[in-house]
């Protein structure tokens, strides 16, 4: 098959574009696989967040954990909104507290740590936690909206919804419009 002068495939070659690629090569997979990583070691200024108070939702497992952590040695107050009964792959609050407060006091922090409950899957508790706030009448310096949920769907393969009748995944990841008017 000849396409061009110079240009000519096997009928192979023909089959293999029309069939479509093979599987990539393993050194094409490493090569991906590394594309992004940065091989020198990265560091984190150091910032006073003395005096300031950060509200962190899911801040009791994973990267809202980290997170925590990092405002906690920077010497910030801290309020984690998380579920009173979390899943058993995730910290329970007071632990995670506890770790703050140990690892803002290893640096002579003097921290107010705590967390409330907060479930976003009920606008219920996400409007008596943003009450709970402002009647307490601390200014909100940082605001983490970590909350998270990985999308399943209930055992009859139906999306799973909250008890205000929203799809969850779309509740407790996504701030829909509704959720602004809750305070």
């Amino acid at each position: 098959m000849a396409t061009s002068k110079g240009n000519v495939k096997s009928a192979e070659q023909s089959a293999a574009f029309i069939d479509g690629p093979s599987a990539p090569s393993l050194w094409w997979c490493r090569w991906q696989a590394l594309k992004g990583t940065n091989a020198q070691h990265l560091t984190i200024s150091k910032v006073d967040l003395s005096d300031r108070w950060v509200l962190l939702t899911g801040g009791n497992s994973g990267i809202g954990f980290e997170a925590a952590l990092q405002f906690a040695k920077w010497g910030a107050n801290i309020v984690l909104g998380c579920r009173a009964n979390p899943p058993s792959h995730e910290m329970h609050p007071d632990k995670a507290v506890q770790i703050l407060k140990d690892a803002a006091s290893a640096i002579k922090h003097q921290t107010v740590i705590e967390w409330w409950e907060c479930d976003m899957s009920s606008l219920k508790s996400v409007k008596a936690f943003g009450k709970r706030w402002l009647e307490k009448g601390r200014p909100l310096d940082i605001l983490a909206n970590n909350a998270g949920i990985a999308p399943k769907e209930s055992a009859d393969g139906k999306a799973r919804l909250t008890v205000d009748g929203f799809e969850i995944v779309h509740q407790v990841i996504k701030p829909p419009p509704h959720r602004n008017k809750i305070f």
